[in-house]
């Protein structure tokens, strides 16, 4: 046992390094696609080729601002993915002499929680801008990744600078794009397997950007000391094997100066000899099972054959009409098999018949109802947009006449009774700016959703009307910040949809059996004609299992929407 645990010793020792320098070489790629991600965002603004000659020879700036200052909100709604939170973006016009004027922006939800700097080099907020000034001086061409730490928010804010140029050597200005560190979160913790174990990210020469892990005090201290010297220009590698207690690993980037560190307990590798040595005994016991268990399936071999169709015709019985009996004997079972499998094709076969004409009775009800869903709303925020064209001259009339186009355009579609979750969000970004500009601001919304996701196919119209009852019911007395999230989860074949509210809350047990006893008639229940809609468009689609379902308390609302995985090339069907 003592050879065991000293031969142990050394091969976790081993193989953490060789474990640990692979990770760290998978964050490094991760980070890498993802930078390149946004670059790949970035650069889409060179097809704007009026911009970057007027950037050049326009000198009017207040001519500029007004022909291109919705650029940068233009770009981060349509140009990058949603799974990216941008929370500010800057468009700057290079001048002479290293100066700078900003000609368009965008920020995410500003409150005063949420707060960004209006302009990058006001001063209004430390922002790191020195990293920036040093940058455009120079003639590097690689995108620049550095970040600032934001006081209100109390959080790293991931900062991208790209150059912009008119030709290939006349640099006309540069974009600065602001990402939410969040984003790095889910990167990062996938490669931290270990409890005593602290991974940052640090561009050379520049403050760190982001940390997870936890090491103890000591060594967290020792951590910054090394952060502190990295910053002032100092090399990593002299700090590698120097550390009695802890081993330091550093994975070298690939194109952006963005270094992944990782640093790890030696107690936790002693705590992972420990762990081994209880699973070699854990693997015997198992290995004894396994050969139990083959044992008994070979005894059940010679009855396997009959168990089979027992189980398949069970399993059809159970709700799996699609199941048939494959890969049998051409003996007496097996004939058996096959008239078994005839009659259930003329089974499926009829139902389909029937099928397709209860689906052509129900089309005309059900463009019926897709057409209820209220657009009051649009009506109110005419009134608004009037009213701030009467009393001030701004771009935001121009803002808000592009998102309403937009719902219109969205909402009056008629071609398909299906959407997918991306065409969804977009919609409910536009209508969400029309509403923060009769709400100042107030309102914040925040989508978790993943990437592979985005195409699934949903019934059109199914978020918005969601939305629009929190606004109008769940905020209706609250003041202050109003929260909404948006978040799926998947399981099995379905998916559920939630919409959170931190709004007034409500006693939703007669809105639940009202959604549950809805179907074709979705006008029994007056005071949500938006989602019991959504609950007989729904109901038509999918059946009853489907649908809409409501949790509320003191601390807000959430509406759960169930429905089946369908890809987007199949929403025409």
């Amino acid at each position: 046992m003592l050879w065991f645990r000293a031969s142990s010793s050394r091969i976790i020792m081993q193989q953490t390094q060789e474990f640990s320098l692979a990770a760290l070489k998978n964050l490094q790629d991760d980070i890498y696609e993802f930078c390149r991600s946004v670059q790949g965002d970035l650069i889409k603004i060179y097809l704007q080729k009026d911009l970057l000659n007027d950037m050049a020879f326009v000198s009017d700036a207040a001519k500029l601002r007004q022909a291109y200052g919705a650029v940068a909100y233009d770009m981060v709604l349509s140009q990058f993915d949603t799974g990216q939170p941008v929370v500010a973006l800057y468009l700057y016009r290079l001048l002479s002499e290293g100066r700078q004027e900003l000609l368009s922006s965008y920020h995410h939800a500003k409150t005063p929680v949420y707060s960004y700097p209006d302009d990058v080099f006001s001063g209004e907020m430390a922002n790191n801008t020195e990293v920036i000034f040093r940058y455009i001086a120079s003639p590097e061409r690689t995108m620049l990744v550095t970040s600032y730490f934001n006081t209100k928010r109390h959080t790293d804010i991931i900062r991208f600078v790209l150059k912009l140029y008119r030709n290939v050597s006349e640099q006309v200005g540069f974009l600065v794009c602001d990402v939410d560190s969040k984003a790095l979160e889910h990167i990062v913790e996938k490669e931290l397997h270990s409890e005593g174990e602290l991974i940052w990210l640090q561009p050379t020469g520049d403050r760190a950007a982001f940390m997870r892990g936890d090491v103890g005090l000591p060594l967290r201290r020792t951590a910054e000391q090394l952060m502190q010297q990295l910053e002032q220009g100092a090399a990593a590698e002299d700090w590698e094997g120097n550390l009695s207690n802890a081993m330091l690993f550093i994975g070298e980037n690939r194109k952006y100066n963005f270094t992944a560190y990782s640093l790890i307990v030696l107690s936790a590798l002693r705590k992972n000899e420990r762990d081994l040595t209880k699973n070699v005994v854990v693997s015997f016991i198992f290995l004894a099972l396994i050969f139990s268990l083959c044992f008994l399936l070979i005894s059940r071999s010679f009855t396997y054959p009959l168990i089979y169709m027992v189980s398949t015709m069970q399993r059809i019985r159970n709700g799996e009409p699609e199941l048939r009996l494959k890969q049998m004997k051409q003996d007496e079972i097996g004939v058996l098999a096959s008239e078994f499998n005839e009659m259930m094709d003329r089974i499926e076969m009829l139902v389909a018949q029937q099928y397709q004409a209860i689906l052509l009775a129900n089309e005309s009800r059900y463009k019926a109802l897709q057409a209820q869903v209220n657009p009051h709303f649009l009506y109110n925020t005419l009134e608004t947009m009037g009213g701030i064209a009467a009393s001030k001259d701004c771009q935001e009339v121009g803002l808000l006449c592009r998102s309403l186009s937009k719902i219109f355009r969205y909402s009056l579609d008629m071609s398909s009774q299906f959407s997918t979750i991306r065409e969804e969000v977009i919609h409910l970004k536009n209508y969400l700016y029309v509403m923060n500009a009769r709400m100042q601001n107030t309102i914040s919304l925040e989508i978790a959703i993943d990437g592979s996701l985005l195409e699934v196919a949903v019934p059109r119209l199914i978020l918005q009307p969601v939305v629009e009852n929190c606004i109008k019911h769940g905020f209706r007395n609250r003041h202050g910040q109003k929260l909404i999230d948006i978040y799926a989860s998947v399981q099995g074949r379905d998916m559920s949809i939630f919409v959170k509210d931190n709004g007034e809350g409500f006693d939703a047990k007669g809105l639940n059996a009202c959604l549950q006893a809805g179907g074709t008639d979705a006008l029994c229940c007056k005071d949500s004609i938006g989602l019991m809609n959504i609950q007989g468009r729904m109901r038509m689609l999918y059946g009853a299992p489907y649908g809409l379902s409501i949790q509320s308390g003191p601390e807000g609302t959430c509406v759960i929407i169930l429905l089946p995985l369908r890809q987007e090339e199949n929403r025409h069907v």
